[in-house]
């Protein structure tokens, strides 16, 4: 939707440059936004795996 609105409002601008830019920048912002989640719900997994761990150590050793 973004892309779609920032092409309508650009134009009378250079055209060809707007075509070329906003889809890279769309693209990168997606990409970026996507590696963000994966990091948040990765660390999410790994730390209650080690969490787990730890209680499982504890619970061994007492």
């Amino acid at each position: 939707m973004i892309y779609v609105t920032c092409l309508r409002t650009n134009r009378q601008t250079n055209q060809q440059t707007n075509y070329r830019l906003i889809p890279m920048k769309s693209l990168i912002l997606s990409i970026l936004l996507s590696v963000q989640e994966g990091v948040m719900f990765y660390s999410k997994k790994i730390l209650i795996s080690l969490l787990n761990m730890v209680f499982s150590l504890i619970y061994l050793i007492f």
